[in-house]
């Protein structure tokens, strides 16, 4: 049987460094180029102060961000990574009612 990249190992979260959490880029993202440039600048940031950008308090690698981008670049894996992100809920709207019936 194929080992389960996914499984919890040793307390280690698999779904706390998707790669779009590694480049730090959002799900909702379009266009190649503009994706291509975003991967660039993070990873200039991280060759460069890799101990500014911390994920989930780890310091990230440059091997990190270009397997990340490898994975964002594959259609198949990038939905793979879709599907495990996990992104803050966003706040509810203060001008949304229960009571709008009257």
């Amino acid at each position: 049987m194929a080992d389960n990249p996914w499984a919890w190992r040793d307390g280690h979260n698999p779904y706390r460094a998707t790669p779009f959490q590694v480049l730090a880029l959002s799900p909702e993202a379009g266009g190649r180029g503009a994706i291509r440039n975003h991967v660039r600048k993070r990873r200039r940031r991280i060759e460069r102060r890799a101990d500014r950008y911390p994920l989930f308090g780890r310091v990230l690698r440059v091997a990190e961000v270009n397997a990340a981008e490898d994975r964002v670049k594959d259609p198949a894996q990038r939905l793979l990574a879709l599907l495990c992100t996990h992104w803050p809920e966003a706040p509810a709207r203060a001008d949304r009612s229960d009571d709008a019936a009257g």
